[in-house]
């Protein structure tokens, strides 16, 4: 017999870690068939319990119920008295009375052997630092030079120890930035990726603009964007009184979200999204309950006059206006929502923006690398990786962002075949760029008839893009061998990484334990 739910009834709608099941096998009387019983339910690793006589039975539970309720009062008892035992050890026993009379609390001798063991730990872990010299220890330790002062004050405030400022050493100081509630998120985002040494220009800066901005680009809608611009400034306004909630660890954070939606906010507004729907902020420069065919005599005319009756494409027109008159105040014209060049026009903004400010974003880290170089004099970085990767970064990308802002200034119509060449003959600038690389600037026939985006003709385009793409590919090695060369020519000059030179701190310690030996000697003297 199985039993499902074997619970005694004062253990009803308690939950069991390991709820365990019940077997009652019942058999005939017999040696052999107990020691097979036996064997099988042993080979289960359960719990097995003989079954009492009936007789028996009731006494033996009785007698357990009374066994469980002594270890039950024993289980009270103790927890009673190690609870008192806590209490009365919890407390110092000469501030108690002067405490209760003064309104304080008593404090508590746990926690002030917790911090006397917290400071007993950092005191030892700072001299195993140290070196012992008989009686003393001696230890070198890094600022910043505004803390000095108060250090030094501190540490000769007492009687055995004194402090004095070292600068006879060639070791490269560990990089300190102060930083602010407002800065800290930012610094900590760019020390992820890598700490500059010292003094290198700070990053943090920059990206204080640029991440939050960058995220806008990704993450632009109004709707959305709002969501985070309440949720941070919600965080920012009432930060003192939040601290003691469990929205602790958005707090700290609160200027990062407050920026960011800020950022998805505008640039929503930009791209005329609200929730993924678009919204007429101002008066459109189409009218939605009038269209007209489109009728020019060269098809390429775009000043041309509407006019219905002909078999032409169907365009959305201004009144009285034209489509090349006619300009939305700021962001998307929400009609493009319905037209069939949406997404073209969409990808035209979002990932070409996108593009344009992720080469932005990289060329300004190789400027601020060049700040670094010539501060710290190290010119052959100047020139083999600022300047070169400058040139490449520019000789490719550079001139990807150049053809994007040309295809721009190129009039887009509304529908696909609209009385202009634009649509279909502008060129794609991804087939620019693989016509480049892999066809030498040779146009497919496909492609001959396209407007170019830069010069008379495609032909010249393609030789400006082919002129950049060899002064890409002949500064590439030298950005990659010439600093390794030039630093193998003068291996003598150059500091290693994470090599530093301690024979001036050698010398300074035993200066410093020779003072020691004379001043014990005069002492004993």
């Amino acid at each position: 017999m199985h039993v499902e739910q074997f619970l005694h009834p004062e253990m009803e709608g308690v939950k069991s870690i390991n709820p365990k099941s019940v077997y009652i096998i019942t058999f005939q009387d017999g040696q052999t068939i107990k020691d097979k019983i036996t064997r099988i339910c042993d080979s289960f690793t359960g719990q097995r319990y003989d079954l009492p006589e009936t007789a028996d039975l009731y006494t033996q539970i009785e007698r357990m119920k009374q066994t469980i309720e002594n270890q039950r009062l024993v289980y009270e008892n103790t927890k009673m008295q190690l609870r008192q035992q806590l209490i009365d050890f919890d407390r110092i026993e000469g501030n108690l009375q002067a405490q209760q009379v003064e309104g304080r609390k008593p404090s508590s001798t746990i926690y002030v052997y917790k911090m006397f063991l917290a400071k007993e730990k950092a005191l030892y872990q700072t001299l195993n630092m140290m070196k012992s010299q008989s009686n003393s220890f001696l230890g070198y330790y890094w600022a910043p030079q505004e803390y000095f002062p108060k250090i030094q004050n501190a540490l000769n405030s007492q009687t055995a120890t004194k402090t004095v400022a070292y600068d006879n050493h060639n070791i490269m100081p560990p990089t300190f930035f102060k930083t602010t509630d407002l800065t800290r998120m930012w610094q900590t985002i760019v020390d992820t990726y890598g700490i500059p040494t010292y003094q290198e220009a700070n990053p943090a800066t920059i990206s204080m603009v640029t991440f939050p901005f960058m995220f806008g680009l990704m993450f632009g809608d109004m709707g959305h964007g709002s969501i985070i611009l309440a949720f941070g400034l919600f965080l920012t306004l009432f930060a003192d009184s939040l601290k003691k909630t469990a929205l602790k660890p958005f707090v700290a954070g609160r200027y990062l979200l407050l920026f960011m939606g800020i950022c998805s906010t505008y640039c929503g507004f930009i791209y005329n999204e609200f929730f993924a729907l678009p919204m007429q902020i101002f008066p459109s420069c189409y009218e939605l309950g009038k269209r007209y065919q489109w009728v020019s005599p060269d098809n390429n005319n775009l000043d041309y006059p509407a006019v219905v009756g002909n078999d032409f494409e169907w365009v959305y027109l201004k009144p009285n206006s034209t489509i090349s008159s006619c300009t939305y105040p700021m962001g998307v014209d929400p009609v493009w929502s319905l037209s069939d060049q949406k997404i073209t026009f969409s990808n035209g903004i979002k990932m070409k923006m996108s593009v344009i400010m992720g080469v932005l974003h990289m060329q300004m880290g190789i400027f601020i690398k060049g700040t670094n170089s010539i501060y710290h004099g190290r010119w052959a970085d100047l020139f083999t990786e600022v300047i070169a990767g400058t040139i490449i970064l520019l000789g490719l990308f550079g001139w990807m962002d150049f053809l994007i802002f040309a295809k721009w200034f190129l009039p887009m119509n509304i529908q696909t075949n609209a009385g202009t060449t634009t649509n279909q003959n502008a060129p794609s600038i991804i087939g620019i760029l693989i016509n480049t690389v892999f066809n030498m600037g040779a146009i497919p026939p496909d492609q001959k008839t396209y407007v170019p985006l830069v010069g008379a003709t495609q032909e010249k385009m393609y030789n400006i893009a082919l002129i950049l793409l060899l002064v890409v590919i002949v500064l590439i090695p030298c950005m990659l061998y010439c600093k390794p060369c030039f630093f193998r020519h003068k291996a003598s000059h150059v500091e290693l990484h994470g090599e530093v030179e301690f024979s001036n701190i050698v010398g300074e310690e035993n200066q410093y334990n020779s003072k020691i030996q004379r001043e014990e000697d005069q002492n004993m003297d």
